[in-house]
């Protein structure tokens, strides 16, 4: 329900283009977006929530003021909101993540001796600009790639001026020394515009023209310079052979793919010219995790192109987007021509968004993959986590359960452990949930608890004369800890053995919300083990729940500790199902000949061998089956009255 200060706002709208930003109650921008009629939209938040996705009620939900700032124009407000979110990035926007400006390509050509350097930022100084690239490192392959088949100066002389001798870069080919005056300024300009259309990805009229110049150095004897110029020949083929050939039709087209776990998420965009794959990028996110595809899509193309200073003539997406008319427009805006922006659901287009759609997913992987690859970050993480829950001790070893079942059949659980960030598989364990719960979560969850902890305290009861510490990791408390410090390896090796079960966990992570956090609470207070931390992870908000508060804790998208959490979520989901299906599988290649009491693998194969079905044993009178090979009569009789 609004407030009255809502209320009187809304009342004063405006049915203008403009921007609105969103407040909380402590005065954060939650939310920034732009309307073509400021009254319709921002009143729009405040009506019914009925139809509203997740996102936008959790959002309305928080909303305690909002103001607005009018444009002429829809195209306006849609410049004027991407730099809003650039400079305020808000919880509810979706945000390019990295904390610094990309990285450009810069050609200055309104220099007489233009030249090829990297840079932060974009100003309008006549230069033409590439980008972005969100990695240095690539950036700098392709430098090096362009300066062996393009000899242009990558120096920062005053070139007003002239130099008695040119540098080392002049002798290895990599400069035609314009410091020295060894080049005209129209043959070091057209070293430029060939760059230039290289970066373009047209590269034919380049080898034409570098052809025609060496056939004609060889004509005329400067053997030298024909050389070189065979072997710029040879550097352009050998990178235009490595271009996939995308289109026949030789389009410029940008290809976008989104992928996304949770708040987590990548935009990939493969970038196409002259029907030619040239390059393709990926950029972090942080989204909200539950909006629409077509928001995401929408937000990460103003974001994208609000950044990049090159647009092609088409732009695919993989998702139809609500405001089409005024990105287009603001495309056409930038290029100074008309772009075509669609969504195609069919045909080679659609193979082309399927294709950046499945390079986001890998890049994804990749990226989580690696981070769990990283022990000072799996450090780090783990110190997030404790800080975060108030633990005593570094949670170095992470115990995480999960159930898995379909309508309440072949209920199943995982526990899979991570120990210093890292998946332990040797130690996951899989439970069948031997109690009828049927669809209940909260009993199953409840039962695989109390099952994992009464081994741990039963064993440490019978004084075996092992103390549960010592058979995991060395506990470390928090407050002394330093991440960039080795840790200690394990005091001896568990998996496998019965001992694995004394190790006591630095904390148990269940997949789930305060429900299923309340069922492991109780059966581990049940087995005497209420001193191990617990705690829950609900997927939709990645909201962490802890026993004894009411409202969850909510790291930071972007942390670690976060990352690492949902990495052992969604590893103990997986083994989970995995079990389930095999489960499943497994039930269903049995016939009811397995559920007959005497009935084992040689009778069963014996029975088959005879008659071939189980309707022809079942027409088989009792002296003829008892009459088989390993059959009795008894057996015989039993198997007659179960069919």
């Amino acid at each position: 329900m609004a407030s009255e200060l809502i209320d009187g706002k809304l009342s004063t709208l405006p049915a203008s283009p403009g921007v609105y930003l969103m407040h909380d109650a402590a005065g954060d921008i939650i939310y920034i977006g732009k309307a073509r009629s400021l009254r319709s939209r921002v009143r729009s938040y405040f009506g019914s929530p009925k139809g509203f996705d997740p996102k936008t009620r959790r959002l309305v939900a928080r909303i305690t003021d909002f103001d607005f700032i009018l444009t002429d124009t829809e195209v306006e407000a849609l410049i004027l909101e991407n730099n809003l979110i650039k400079r305020h990035q808000p919880r509810y926007n979706v945000i390019l993540r990295d904390d610094k400006q990309y990285l450009y390509l810069k050609v200055t050509t309104a220099e007489t001796y233009p030249r090829v350097l990297t840079t932060r930022r974009v100003i309008r100084d006549g230069s033409r600009y590439f980008g972005p690239y969100p990695r240095a490192k690539d950036l700098r392959q392709i430098l090096k790639l362009l300066n062996r088949i393009f000899p242009y100066r990558t120096c920062a002389l005053d070139m007003d001026k002239v130099y008695d001798r040119a540098c080392l870069k002049y002798d290895i080919g990599r400069c035609n020394a314009p410091c020295i005056r060894v080049v005209t300024p129209e043959d070091y300009r057209l070293v430029i515009d060939q760059t230039i259309a290289f970066l373009d990805g047209h590269h034919e009229p380049i080898v034409s023209a570098l052809e025609t110049a060496m056939q004609r150095a060889s004509a005329e004897q400067r053997y030298e310079a024909a050389a070189a110029l065979r072997d710029r020949l040879r550097a352009i083929h050998r990178v235009v052979s490595e271009q996939k050939v995308m289109e026949p039709d030789r389009r410029d087209q940008d290809v976008i793919g989104i992928a996304r776990e949770g708040r987590e998420a990548i935009g990939q965009v493969l970038t196409i010219r002259n029907g030619k794959l040239i390059g393709r990028n990926s950029f972090r996110l942080t989204a909200a995790g539950d909006e629409p595809l077509g928001e995401l899509v929408s937000e990460f193309v103003r974001e994208y192109y609000g950044r990049s200073e090159q647009v092609p003539k088409q732009v695919l997406l993989p998702a139809a987007i609500r405001d089409l008319d005024v990105v287009t427009e603001w495309l056409n805006t930038m290029r100074k021509d008309k772009v075509e922006v669609r969504a195609p659901r069919r045909g080679s287009l659609r193979r082309l968004v399927k294709l950046a759609e499945a390079n986001a997913r890998d890049t994804l992987e990749m990226e989580r993959t690696a981070f769990l690859n990283s022990e000072r970050r799996l450090r780090h993480a783990m110190r997030e986590i404790g800080e975060a829950l108030q633990l005593c001790r570094l949670p170095r070893r992470i115990e995480c359960y999960d159930v898995s079942h379909i309508q309440g059949a072949l209920t199943v659980a995982s526990m899979v452990v991570f120990e210093d960030g890292v998946a332990m598989k040797g130690k996951y364990r899989r439970f069948k949930i031997r109690s009828e719960q049927g669809n209940d979560d909260f009993a199953s969850m409840r039962e695989v608890i109390g099952r994992r902890f009464k081994r741990m305290c039963e064993r440490e009861e019978d004084g075996d004369g092992i103390a549960p510490d010592t058979a995991g990791l060395q506990p470390i408390d928090l407050a002394g800890f330093d991440e960039s410090a080795p840790l200690p390896a394990a005091a001896e090796p568990t998996a496998g053995s019965s001992k694995e079960w004394l190790t006591v966990p630095d904390l148990v992570l269940i997949d789930g919300g305060k429900g299923q956090l309340s069922s492991a609470l109780a059966a581990m207070q049940e087995q005497g083990a209420a001193d191990v931390p617990v705690i829950a992870i609900a997927k939709r908000r990645e909201e962490i729940f802890m026993p004894g508060r009411s409202a969850p804790v909510l790291l930071p998208a972007a942390s670690d500790g976060l990352h690492l959490l949902q990495r052992l979520r969604d590893e103990a989901h997986r083994f989970a199902v995995s079990f389930h299906t095999k489960l499943r599988t497994k039930k269903g290649r049995r016939s009811i000949l397995d559920e007959i009491p005497g009935i084992g693998p040689a009778r069963k194969r014996a029975l088959m061998r005879k008659y071939g079905s189980v309707a022809k044993i079942r027409a088989a009178d009792l002296d003829e089956l008892a009459s088989l090979p390993g059959m009795t009569r008894p057996t015989a009789s039993a198997l007659k009255e179960a069919l």
